[in-house]
């Protein structure tokens, strides 16, 4: 007799039941009065009528059918049934049983909501967040979720916390929102827990304690919750708020790799690729990067091509590297971009052509990368299949000496020495390759050379533009 005895009013009771019955932990013979929950819904009794709509839902005790599960649930409802009403908008708001629509599920959840029902309440604060069935509206959406989290609603707790972090239909409140993540976080909400964690790892409305942060991914992590995983993880590859131990940093990210997470399965490529953490095992670091790659991850599609350029864990194969950098490249990717240069540069798995490759060297170039730009002014300066331009070679390798390349400041010394792409200055040529001397023994050399050229005046200039150049370059 245990489906037919609850008080009409007992929501919360019926809510668990009905959380029970889904997740299978009611055994069948606790549902042997079906008959009788059958003869009292068809007799109008809401009650009835909702957990009736239940066990259609889960299959138990009587065949599943998710349209018959609507149809009881909408008899419930339309009874007053708060319950009933939460359950018929997810019905509608997932598409079992009827049709797809959010605004039949906002309608649904709506009424729910304004009998109080906080998880309806949540879920018609998501709609009015995502403009779903209903005109986007975020005020709208923290009042709804503000009447969940004043419940308790750990859910709406966590979700108000959201809003008051992002300034979404509230002033921005970084305290508010730590505040809110604390209430969910502390009822066991993995979400909040994680988000929390976030708020000391950052320092955002709270005071910066990595400690802390390690504590709430940790409780989130535990749960399951891949994004504390990999966060955690992080932490103990950097040694932040725990101990450095990259074997603890492996198991967490593999944990969330399993999971499908992209980024955790791109680093733990990368731990079993150089043996952090983990027997070094190139294989298995091309496994992980596959995985990512394969979900476009433009980092994971970048390391693959590296295992294909290299033949580190796989066969060596260059077109099987181009495509893979071409991948990542076309995301945005700056070294895939450069790796790509270079395989047209030399015919490498692509046909060699000097237009592509001054495409992406500029590409990754205009990014700020500084062997891109050497390598493009090398093209520039020497070929093959590019028009000699020394000014526009003596541009780039200006910037990447400017931003620490030695072999580029060596290759400026020799522009300005001998007057390639801009006029002759052998104070300046001094200065750079006086610069370089510090990683490069052969700018040494050249540095001599040039010094017993100079007059004491020159020396003495050339050591003032050195001093300029270490000044910039410290910065």
């Amino acid at each position: 007799m245990l489906v037919c005895n609850f008080p009409l009013n007992t929501f919360l009771r019926l809510a668990f039941l009905l959380t029970l019955i889904v997740n299978n932990l009611i055994p069948l013979h606790a549902l042997s009065e079906i008959a009788t929950l059958r003869r009292k819904a068809e007799a109008g009794e809401p009650q009835a009528q909702f957990l009736l709509g239940g066990l259609y839902l889960a299959g138990k005790g009587v065949a599943a059918d998710d349209a018959l599960a609507v149809t009881w649930f909408r008899r419930a409802a339309e009874q007053g049934h708060a319950e009933a009403q939460n359950w018929l908008g997810y019905m509608h708001a997932s598409g079992r049983g009827v049709p797809q629509n959010d605004v039949e599920a906002a309608r649904w959840y709506r009424q729910a909501a304004e009998l109080g029902h906080a998880q309806a309440q949540t879920r018609l604060g998501d709609l009015y967040r995502q403009g779903q069935g209903v005109t986007q509206d975020d005020v709208l959406a923290v009042k709804w979720f503000g009447k969940a989290a004043e419940q308790g609603n750990a859910v709406g707790q966590s979700k108000l916390g959201v809003m008051h972090a992002t300034g979404r239909g509230v002033p921005q409140d970084l305290s508010e929102a730590v505040r809110w993540f604390l209430k969910a976080a502390e009822q066991g909400y993995s979400d909040a827990q994680f988000l929390l964690g976030a708020m000391y790892a950052e320092g955002r409305g709270v005071s910066q304690d990595l400690a802390e942060a390690a504590r709430w991914f940790r409780r989130a992590a535990d749960q399951g919750d891949a994004y504390a995983q990999m966060n955690l993880a992080n932490l103990y590859a950097k040694g932040q708020g725990v101990p450095r131990d990259y074997a603890e940093a492996v198991r967490w990210y593999r944990r969330a790799a399993e999971q499908g997470d992209a980024n955790a399965q791109n680093i733990l490529g990368f731990h079993y690729a150089n043996g952090l953490g983990a027997v070094q095992d190139a294989t298995e670091a091309v496994q992980w990067y596959r995985r990512a790659a394969d979900q476009g991850l433009a980092a994971a599609q970048f390391s693959l091509g590296v295992s294909y350029a290299t033949g580190r864990g796989i066969s060596q194969n260059y077109a099987a590297a181009a495509r893979c950098f071409e991948q990542a490249a076309g995301k945005g990717h700056v070294n895939a971009q450069y790796s790509l240069g270079l395989l047209y540069v030399q015919g490498q798995g692509v046909e060699q052509s000097a237009v592509e490759a001054l495409r992406w060297l500029r590409t990754a170039a205009s990014q700020g990368m500084a062997e891109a730009q050497a390598e493009l002014a090398q093209l520039y300066a020497h070929g093959p299949g590019v028009e000699r331009d020394y000014a526009e070679a003596f541009k780039w390798y200006r910037q990447a000496a400017l931003r620490g390349l030695t072999r580029a400041q060596v290759e400026l010394g020799r522009f300005y020495e001998n007057g390639l792409g801009v006029n002759q200055d052998l104070v300046a040529a001094y200065a750079w390759y006086s610069l370089a001397t510090a990683k490069d023994a052969g700018a040494k050399a050249q540095m001599e050379r040039l010094a017993a050229s100079l007059t004491p005046a020159q020396l003495a200039a050339a050591q003032q533009k050195l001093s300029e150049l270490l000044t910039r370059q410290a910065r």
